[in-house]
């Protein structure tokens, strides 16, 4: 027989509720796999109109949890004006997604509280490849332009005096080694770029001297810094090609008009292999990105929630569909616990289905008691687990692959400790230990009960 709701259901207890509803359940579902992984979760919903409480405790095999999504964060290289006096630094903003780049831009000013009055200056945003500008963005760009693996350096860009920001042209500089080739070539140079590129303001009406000057001052400015000794020798470069692997044309110390090129070049001498040594770098900038907890999912799985249309509910005083407030909480716990991390899904109903790829830390030893119904925890045997084994998935929504991470015991051992922690990929095994866990990929987590 299927369990029904009882007319009576108001004058039973909740320990009476559940042990008749448990009582139905292993009259059809009587197994090992019910005694070891099954257990009860009170569901109570409360419509909005008449507000009637419904109670039920059903049987599950294991424990979905939803991943609270971390606020959206831009991890940037942020290079002021006066580098190299002042060291690239890495940040992270929390912007929305939905966010322009004009947006990021005020975040980050007041992050380094800081205004642009003060130099003057602007940030200029711009996705860096191999020691060149590869993508610069525009201020009505969005945050959600930015791809994964995207290097973003926010380059402080001074302004010149008296000039709107709306007059200034900004171009891509790149900084170069000039030397000849180390074997046959058909050009005579050759020109090795280094790290970081740079952005420049120039006014629209600027001269050629005007801009060759300015160039002039910023390579004078970072040969100084770096204590590079004299006599320096470099060039200032106008139509410089994409990939900054041609030439160009030097830039001429006239008073004709400056035509913006699609990109300029310093091109330093041999001294060029101090500069580079001497230049400050980045530290390296974690890929993982913000993280929650397993308590934190935990959490947020026991929050009241209201339901969406689709997910209405007859309501039997109302005689109507509600969209009633959903509220679980554990009743009771199984000898072997297995919990699903929900990773996929979808920010909106019509949206795109996407990964949740942050990083979950959960503990190699779970205490539940803080997640069970008062009532229910006092008849647990026990609400404390150990981690044995993890379910891995890597990639995205696209493609992926699965591994995995458990503990293996000898055959005689009654418990874990006795165990090893090893890696299942594909057909290769390898010894790992609980450092190893990827809390990145952590897909599904098995936990055992500590009697």
């Amino acid at each position: 027989p299927y369990p029904t709701e009882e007319e009576d259901e108001k004058t039973k207890s909740d320990e009476v509720k559940a042990r008749e509803m448990w009582a139905k359940h292993t009259r059809r579902s009587d197994s090992t796999i019910v005694d070891l992984f099954q257990f009860q979760i009170r569901s109570e919903l409360t419509c909005p109109v008449c507000s009637r409480v419904s109670v039920t405790f059903d049987p599950i095999m294991y424990l979905t949890l939803p991943v609270p999504k971390p606020p959206h964060s831009v991890p940037l290289t942020v290079l002021l004006s006066d580098f190299p006096r002042s060291p690239p630094r890495t940040m992270e903003l929390e912007v929305e997604k939905s966010a322009t780049i004009e947006e990021l831009e005020s975040a980050l000013w007041r992050a380094l509280q800081r205004t642009p009055a003060e130099v003057p200056s602007c940030f200029c945003f711009a996705d860096v490849y191999y020691g060149r500008i590869y993508r610069q963005f525009d201020p009505q760009n969005l945050v959600s332009d930015f791809r994964q693996n995207d290097n973003i350096v926010a380059f402080e860009v001074p302004l010149c005096p008296g000039v709107r920001l709306q007059d200034h042209v900004f171009i891509p500089l790149v900084c170069r080694k000039k030397q000849k080739p180390t074997q046959f070539s058909s050009q005579t140079w050759q020109y090795e770029k280094f790290e970081p590129p740079r952005i420049v303001a120039v006014p629209r009406d600027a001269s050629n001297g005007e801009v060759f000057k300015q160039l002039k001052d910023m390579a004078e400015y970072l040969l100084e810094s770096c204590q590079i000794e004299q006599p320096w020798n470099f060039e200032i470069l106008t139509n410089v090609d994409n990939y900054a692997t041609k030439a160009g044309d030097l830039l001429l110390e006239d008073h004709g008009l400056f035509l913006a090129p699609q990109q300029l070049a310093i091109d330093f001498d041999e001294r060029a292999e101090q500069l580079k040594e001497l230049l400050p770098k980045a530290t390296k900038r974690s890929q993982a990105g913000p993280g929650t907890t397993l308590s934190a999912c935990l959490a947020k799985s026991m929050e009241r929630e209201v339901l969406s249309e689709m997910d209405s509910v007859y309501c039997k005083k109302c005689k109507e569909h509600r969209c009633q407030t959903k509220k679980l909480d554990l009743w009771s716990l199984p000898v072997c616990l297995i919990v699903h991390l929900k990773r996929f899904g979808r920010e909106r109903l019509d949206g795109p289905l996407v990964k949740i790829g942050c990083s979950v830390d959960f503990p190699n030893e779970l205490d539940l008691e803080e997640y069970m119904c008062q009532k229910g925890a006092r008849s647990a045997s026990s609400t404390r687990y150990e981690l044995y084994g993890v379910i891995n998935h890597h990639g995205n929504v696209g493609g992926g692959h699965y591994t995995a991470n458990a503990v293996v015991v000898p055959p005689s051992a009654k418990t874990l400790e006795l165990g090893e922690w090893f890696n299942f990929n594909d057909s290769i095994v390898s010894r790992a230990t609980p450092e190893d866990l990827d809390t990145q990929a952590a897909y599904v987590l098995f936990y055992r009960r500590i009697d």
